[in-house]
């Protein structure tokens, strides 16, 4: 069953305030981890289908998400998190994968924004 990312987001609500970080401005890779595989599982792959996804499972290579679906993976990851993706980080290197999705994530939660200097 597909979910609109904003729906899904707002489902996901209780385990994504479990990011909150840490003095190192590090975040729980684990709840990042679990939140992603949920929503890219929920998302897209039918449930008669569905198997396990390992965290380094191409989603292009397998056919999981196409180039609508990495619209909606954007839009769930900027809703999500917090942050913006920018256009030149719309790249398989960031979004192929759970694991490429995960450092990701925790590397833009360590970039300081260039407004108020702080991380995201």
């Amino acid at each position: 069953m597909k979910h609109a990312p904003r729906v899904l987001a707002e489902t996901l609500k209780p385990s994504v305030m479990a990011l909150k970080r840490v003095k190192d401005k590090s975040i729980d890779s684990a709840v990042v981890r679990q939140t992603l595989r949920q929503f890219v599982t929920d998302t897209f792959i039918k449930e008669s289908t569905r198997k396990t996804l390992g965290d380094y499972d191409s989603f292009f290579e397998k056919g999981i998400i196409d180039s609508t679906g990495v619209l909606e993976l954007v839009l769930f990851l900027e809703e999500t998190f917090g942050f913006r993706v920018e256009d030149e980080e719309i790249v398989p290197d960031n979004l192929d994968s759970i694991k490429q999705l995960v450092d990701y994530v925790e590397s833009k939660h360590q970039k300081p924004d260039p407004k108020t200097g702080t991380a995201v």
